[in-house]
């Protein structure tokens, strides 16, 4: 199993709570949509460093730790390309370097979202989850995320999406309205909707995927046609003529040369 070594300088160990502060919990959660340690968190170990890893920047009074899925020691000796992940508040790795990453299996959680699989640019398939889904015979566009019934008035309730995956479901909207005016949208913004989307079924975030090279930028559209259910919108669509629905694709941003 290859993994990713994250190095915390500054201090002699760590605990959830620092993980979080650093944005970092949620790769050692077991299912998406947990802002704590409540729900449990996979087995990882934490290795004190008498020096900081070669390539990364230490501060503060210790030299830091080495924390990583699973309970073994890090290979420290092969893994020399390190990345600042987060304004120096972590630096990454692939263990043992080499280009091999991870595979998507060694990244996934135990619980996640359901979907499709899709082939990426590192040529693997991940399970892209599917946010929303386009409901034929109700002719309406409903989350595919946990719900709990909220009421409304009176007698009568609602199931809405429970507060923890409000955030996805909104990101969600936001990508569909994006589509469908066909908006105009930064490559840096394309890659971190993406990833928003994948990280609810594997331990990642743009730092990782940006060291996988997972994907190019046609393959986070896809990410996002998929997560939405644009296909299957857009289809439904044509079969019943309906018009002024456009099938739009964010223009993405062009980097002056």
């Amino acid at each position: 199993m290859r993994r990713f070594l994250y190095y915390i300088p500054g201090v002699p160990g760590v605990n959830p709570a620092m993980l979080a502060d650093r944005g970092l919990l949620d790769r050692f959660t077991r299912r998406p949509g947990v802002p704590d340690a409540s729900d449990g968190l996979i087995e990882y170990g934490v290795t004190p460093l008498d020096a900081p890893p070669p390539g990364a920047a230490a501060a503060g009074p210790h030299a830091g730790v080495i924390v990583a899925a699973g309970n073994w020691q890090p290979d420290l000796a092969t893994t020399t390309e390190w990345g600042d992940g987060g304004g120096g508040k972590f630096w990454l790795a692939i263990e043992g370097g080499g280009g091999r990453g991870p595979k998507p299996e060694d990244m996934e959680r135990e619980l996640g979202i359901s979907g499709s699989v899709i082939t990426l640019a590192d040529g693997k398939q991940w399970r892209v989850p599917r946010i929303r889904t386009w409901d034929r015979e109700k002719m309406a566009y409903l989350p595919n995320l946990p719900q709990a019934l909220s009421p409304v008035g009176g007698e009568r309730y609602e199931p809405k999406v429970v507060p923890a995956f409000a955030a996805i479901d909104a990101l969600a909207d936001r990508i569909f309205k994006a589509f469908a005016a066909a908006e105009t949208v930064s490559v840096e913004q394309l890659f971190a909707d993406a990833v928003s989307f994948l990280s609810l079924n594997y331990r990642i975030g743009v730092e990782e995927a940006a060291m996988l090279g997972m994907m190019d930028e046609t393959d986070a559209v896809r990410v996002l046609m998929t997560a939405i259910d644009m296909e299957g919108l857009t289809v439904h669509a044509q079969e019943m003529s309906v018009c002024g629905l456009v099938n739009g694709t964010p223009r993405i941003e062009q980097e002056e040369l």
